[in-house]
């Protein structure tokens, strides 16, 4: 029976706790389980979604769930923002280990960089975390979260755009905390929600922005590639009463126009390829992979020294996006020895040309996947 691992995080993406359950079991059956594990037993009803509705009548496997997939759970009474951004339901079948060994990998190259946020911080400026993609913007703000902002202090949101849901979540993360200005009786989560889904951009701004103020928060913004005019004139009013650190490729600053100057910039730089190659085997089995140098030169390649594209390119490997030379051998023989025993009548060598030519298929499927896998990941 395969065992998958639940992480469950909340709107602000703060880690709830975890749940071992069983992948082949209908999801009907584990789905009590789930509400228990986060105290909403019997508060109504629930379904999970991942691209579409998940059948509980499935079980996880059979709704397609793999290794690193979100499952988002819904409220169906509360369709106006719902709880879709509250908890998400992370399937890890990932050690984590060997996950928190890529991760440490990671972080000791990049000592400058978390010395220049913490100093940031300290000063009460604002920090833009500016790189390629793939190249860890992201682990770093989660590490910010994590260990640079004290407990409470952090308000984190994954984009500023559409800036309508990001201000909800601000002031939906304020509300749970008895912070959000003008609200004179304590609702519950669903009636706020509904509430704050009327109000409109400038009116959540000056909310979300006057009750910022005087708080010494730290909003962590990562994606602020995404951003709008929009999102900058909401931006502007918030970085006036409260820290922020963002995350941007470099690309994209443009975007960022009239903001940019009243940030200080973090510039990452690629890994050399000593703490690419660490991170590599950190998440895999050096003696599991067939040709492991050949596959270790082609990942340090690709990546470029990004590590976010080796973990990327890891968690393809392990969903069977990249094909083992050893598979293909033994694919070929069998097919070898199938179109032999089905077409004796052509003759031998006709089987092993038919064989040696579904072969070559196999060799350009596992190079295009490669490529393919590569280019999801840059």
């Amino acid at each position: 029976m395969s065992i998958i691992r639940l992480r469950f995080r909340d709107i602000n993406d703060q880690v709830l706790g975890d749940l071992e359950i069983s992948k082949d079991v209908p999801i009907k059956e584990l789905l009590p389980l789930i509400l228990e594990q986060l105290n909403l037993a019997g508060s109504g009803n629930w379904q999970l979604v991942m691209d579409r509705v998940v059948d509980t009548q499935h079980s996880f496997t059979e709704a397609g769930a793999r290794d690193g997939s979100v499952v988002q759970l819904v409220s169906v009474e509360a369709p106006a923002i719902s709880l879709t951004r509250e908890v998400q339901l992370t399937i890890s079948s990932l050690d984590p280990q060997q996950e928190q060994a890529g991760q440490a990998n990671h972080l000791q190259v990049r000592k400058q960089e978390i010395a220049a946020i913490s100093r940031g911080l300290e000063q009460q400026r604002h920090v833009l975390i500016v790189g390629a993609p793939g190249i860890g913007k992201s682990h770093l703000i989660h590490y910010t979260r994590d260990h640079l902002v004290a407990s409470g202090a952090g308000l984190y949101v994954d984009s500023f755009e559409p800036v309508e849901t990001a201000l909800q979540q601000i002031a939906l993360i304020l509300y749970q905390r008895r912070q959000l200005i003008g609200v004179r009786s304590q609702r519950d989560i669903k009636t706020m929600e509904q509430e704050l889904s009327r109000q409109q951009p400038e009116r959540l701004t000056t909310l979300v922005g006057d009750s910022l103020r005087g708080h010494n928060y730290v909003l962590m913004i990562d994606n602020l590639d995404t951003i709008t005019l929009a999102g900058i004139a909401a931006l502007q009013q918030l970085m006036r009463v409260t820290t922020v650190v963002a995350a941007a490729r470099a690309e994209s600053l443009d975007k960022l126009g009239a903001v940019l100057d009243r940030f200080d910039r973090v510039q990452l730089e690629p890994l050399p390829d000593d703490a690419i190659r660490a991170i590599l085997w950190s998440l895999l089995d050096y003696d599991s992979i067939a040709k492991p140098r050949v596959f270790e030169t082609k990942a340090l390649e690709a990546a470029g020294g990004r590590p976010g594209v080796v973990v990327e390119m890891v968690a393809g490997y392990r969903r069977g996006q990249y094909f083992s030379p050893v598979w293909i051998a033994l694919a070929t023989a069998v097919l070898a020895l199938a179109f032999y025993l089905a077409s004796r009548a052509l003759g031998a060598p006709v089987a092993y040309l038919i064989a040696a030519v579904l072969a070559i298929a196999l060799l350009v499927a596992r190079a295009l996947l490669w490529k393919k896998m590569v280019r999801e990941t840059s």
